[in-house]
Formats: C-alpha cells, structure tokens, sequence
C-alpha cells in the first residue's frame, strides 16, 4: 500500500456580496481551499460574467484550482480566473 498525499477540496462561493461595483465586467467569488475539516486558505477570485453564467462554473473553478496550484494567491488573496482552460490533457 502506497501513501499519497490527498489532492486540496476547493470550495466556491457565489454570492452577490461578494461583486465590486467598481469591477462590472468580473464576477467575485470566495474560494476556499481545504485539506479534509482544516482551512488551509481562504482567497478571492474573479470570474467574467460571461464564464460565470456558466451551468458548470463552479466546477470549471474547482478544476482551474486543481489544475494552477502555483497560480493561487496567499490566504486574502486574488486571482482572475479564466474558465476556458479547465481541460485535462490526457
């Protein structure tokens, strides 16, 4: 039996809260990244609204985490987010 590091649970957050008036075009959610019951950080990203009006975006958000680990902000941080590249090569 090998032991494996378990892979990070990313939870996504829409709410209309969290949008910046000042920001229009993106749409803001909180992202938070979880090893089992432990926070491991919390940040913000943003989405265009045209992405985020997606059936499956909250996924594809999940995959974009997953995919980018080195691309995630520090715990209180932002990233733009760009749902078009959530594909896995195979």
């Amino acid at each position: 039996m090998t032991l494996t590091k378990p892979r990070p649970i990313f939870v996504v957050d829409f709410s209309e809260k969290k949008d910046d008036p000042s920001d229009p075009d993106l749409r803001h959610c909180q992202i938070e990244e979880r090893d089992g019951e432990r926070s491991v950080r919390t940040f913000i990203g943003k989405v265009p609204r045209s992405q985020a009006a997606r059936k499956h975006a909250k996924q594809n958000i999940v995959r974009w985490c997953e995919l980018n680990p080195r691309r995630l902000p520090t715990n209180g941080g932002t990233v733009v987010l760009d749902l078009d590249h959530t594909w896995k090569p195979v």
